[in-house]
């Protein structure tokens, strides 16, 4: 038999559990009996509260009823109901204002009580109208149905009361019914669980005894299954393909594997019983400092260890060879260290692979440089041109003498730069959306004045080609949560392919409607070329114009329909095309999830709506412009408006007119013979405060942040409509401008 003193500390294990399990179960049978009547406490609450509010609406009702008598009949003997029901609304309230949850209802008691006071305030006042004998006063009082609508105000507030009261009512009630339910489930279960645990204890105690008779036999055969384990795992460590050194407690090799002969030039004959760092012997590979050995190291431990990068070992001939390695203990089944096993690899290959990836690495980041520096010209080097012939044709379309025959080549040509300001900006967004630095600025849209606003844009194209456009803009939701004009630039696109591939005479229709999860659908068809399906599949495809000559010969970039579709996925979005083939037109649907309209009581601007503007105020400006064409032509533009204009072309006689005279406003290049906009920015800033925008060819992200920083309030990338020049004069000249414009 097994002595009782083995099992014992199993016994006092047992005993604990179970007297834990009693005290539990003790704890939440009391816990469950306070909560039912807990819940039974608050539906005597909660109907003294219902109770309460009746007699609230009783009162009230008596002390108007004294009052409608008093008034028809002048006796004062009528106002008894008046009073008394003065004097219980006080109670009342009182007790009401003690008994309400105040989490829950505390404003609708707050309301309530101010209604009352003000019924009451209204009762005597036609009381005392009565008594002072003004009758035609007391008609005009009751005819105006001031007190019948404050009792209809105090009627819907009780009304919500009582119904608040009475869901907090049925709540309470499923709450003690519940609690009632699981008080009683308690009851019984922890009576079973105390049953459960006498039986899993007493058969706790019987395999124990039985575990302790079957240890004797199970040792026997562990022995003989360690020495079997041995030798399978001598024969698993030769036939792995890393190299593989067993030591003892001491540090000295019993084993080597073949691969590590190989690797080290020590055969296992030579090596064993050698201490393992004189065969394992390692050097930092920049220092040529000894490393200490992971044998060591584990021994010393008794932990899992690896090596340091950068670690060669030093073979037998003394040629080096860069590794990896670890080291753990070799331990029997009590714990106890019989010693190390060290694996390690030859890392030859890895470090050229590494070295080969890193020197790969360093010239795609330079070549990416060079792309950003060379869009970055390309990008000032095309729009500089631009902005004198920009600015000329916008002071032609203000200026009452350009002949009316001229007025439509006028549209033409600034239509055509505008196009060309709009190719150069995709191929840049293009590159911002891939590496992620565009910025969205996020508020209510309203989708169908975007869409109405793009239509008016294409009005002479759509006149020049005879195109018939329908427009059915039928969403029930028609707010989106959108960058405004990100998602205008979206629907600019799809109309603009639309416009583009229809031919003279050809329909385009634009709808509008609401899908059933939520989302408002904007499909856009026309009666143009079509698509195949091999157009269809790359259509998404920056630079890709489809296999047809007709699609490469409209001329564009490729690059609308791939930018919008980035665009609208950063807006949780998407935009599908669709086409019967070559000849049968094509359809453009974009999906994007809808919101609520915004508050209408409020003063709020919803994004993309055409709300009037003021026009600039007259102000002094200079303007630093080293492109001559450029500046001159934004002078006569800027005057023609009133402004008085000064002109600088360089860092040098910029910075001398900012010392001479103050300007209410600077607008400025940032390349500059003899330095940047920059520099000018800076000289301005130490003398005045007033507004100063960047304006130059350079549109990158960083262009922009680097301006911002150095202390213009805006940034304007060339060529500049006219439109967007006043609007960032007349932002940067109000005190709540934003502070970027772009």
């Amino acid at each position: 038999m097994i002595p009782l003193m083995k099992i014992a500390p199993n016994l006092a294990r047992i005993f604990l559990v179970i007297a834990v399990a009693i005290i539990g179960s003790t704890i939440v049978t009391y816990l469950y009996g306070f909560a039912v009547l807990h819940a039974h406490d608050r539906l005597v609450a909660e109907s003294e509260v219902i109770r309460t509010l009746d007699d609230l609406i009783s009162a009230v009702k008596d002390a108007e009823t004294g009052q409608r008598g008093y008034l028809l009949t002048g006796d004062e003997k009528y106002l008894a109901p008046f009073n008394e029901g003065v004097s219980r609304l006080s109670g009342q309230l009182s007790k009401l204002k003690a008994e309400h949850n105040p989490q829950k209802t505390e404003r609708l008691v707050s309301i309530l009580n101010s209604l009352i006071q003000e019924k009451l305030a209204e009762l005597r006042r036609t009381i005392d109208v009565r008594r002072n004998g003004r009758m035609d006063e007391v008609l005009a009082i009751v005819r105006s149905d001031e007190g019948k609508h404050l009792m209809d105000k105090i009627r819907l507030v009780v009304a919500q009361l009582q119904v608040q009261q009475e869901m907090h009512y049925g709540e309470s009630v499923r709450l003690a019914t519940q609690a009632t339910y699981i008080r009683t489930i308690v009851f019984a279960g922890t009576g079973l669980m105390n049953l459960l645990f006498l039986a899993w204890a007493f058969r706790l105690i019987a395999l124990e005894i039985q575990r302790r008779r079957e240890m004797q036999s199970e040792a026997e055969s562990q022995r003989e299954e360690a020495t079997r384990h041995e030798e399978a795992l001598r024969v698993t460590l030769a036939s792995i393909g890393d190299c593989v050194i067993v030591t003892d407690v001491e540090g000295r090799i019993t084993f080597m594997n073949a691969t590590t002969e190989a690797l080290t030039g020590w055969t296992l004959v030579e090596a064993r019983s050698l201490p393992a760092a004189r065969v394992f012997k390692i050097v930092n590979e920049f220092t040529r400092e000894p490393v200490e050995s992971p044998v060591a190291k584990v021994l010393e431990s008794g932990k899992i260890v690896g090596l340091a990068k950068h670690t060669l070992l030093i073979r037998k001939d003394g040629s080096e060879v860069p590794i990896d390695d670890s080291g753990s203990t070799i331990r029997q089944p009590n714990g106890d260290v019989l010693g190390v096993v060290l694996v390690f690899r030859d890392f030859t290959d890895y470090r050229r692979t590494e070295n080969e990836m890193k020197v790969a690495k360093e010239v795609a980041e330079a070549a990416s440089r060079v792309k950003d520096h060379f869009l970055a010209m390309l990008s000032h080097e095309l729009r500089t041109p631009l902005t004198p012939v920009l600015t000329l044709l916008n002071l032609w379309g203000l200026n009452a003498e350009v002949p009316p025959s001229m007025e439509a080549d006028v549209r033409m040509m600034r239509r055509n730069v505008e196009l060309e300001c709009r190719l150069i900006d995709d191929l840049l967004d293009l590159t911002r959306v891939s590496k992620g630095k565009i910025s969205l600025e996020l508020s209510v849209t309203n989708v169908h004045q975007l869409i109405k606003r793009v239509v008016e844009m294409f009005k002479d194209q759509i006149r020049t080609k005879d195109l018939c456009i329908s427009l059915e803009l039928n969403a029930a939701k028609p707010y989106v949560y959108a960058d405004a004009a990100r998602f205008q630039q979206v629907v600019w696109n799809v109309v603009k392919n639309a416009t583009k591939y229809t031919g003279k005479g050809g329909n385009i229709s634009i709808a509008s409607n609401n899908d059933h999860d939520g989302n408002i659908l904007v499909v856009v068809s026309d009666s143009g070329i079509g698509m195949s399906s091999g157009t269809l599949s790359r259509v998404f495809h920056p630079f890709d114009q489809g296999e047809l000559d007709i699609f490469r010969h409209s001329g564009g970039l490729g690059l609308g329909m791939s930018l919008s579709r980035a665009l609208l996925e950063m807006m949780g979005g998407t935009i599908s095309a669709a086409s019967d083939g070559m000849g049968q037109g094509s359809t453009f649907i974009v999906s994007v999830p809808s919101v609520g309209s915004p508050p209408t009581n409020k003063s709020v601007q919803v994004a993309g709506s055409n709300g009037g503007e003021s026009h600039s105020r007259k102000l002094k400006i200079l303007v630093v412009e080293d492109h001559l064409d450029s500046a001159v032509t934004m002078k006569r533009l800027l005057e023609l408006r009133g402004h008085d204009v000064h002109l600088a072309h360089s860092v040098a006689t910029a910075v001398e007119t900012i010392s001479n005279e103050e300007f209410e406003l600077l607008l400025c290049d940032l390349g500059l013979p003899d330095g940047t906009g920059l520099d000018v920015i800076r000289c301005f800033r130490e003398l005045y405060q007033s507004p100063a925008i960047a304006v130059s060819g350079f549109g990158m992200e960083s262009d922009v942040t680097r301006c911002i920083e150095a202390g213009f309030d805006a940034h304007l990338t060339k060529p500049i409509s006219f439109h967007k020049l006043e609007a960032a004069i007349r932002n940067v000249t109000h005190e709540e401008a934003a502070k970027t414009v772009k």
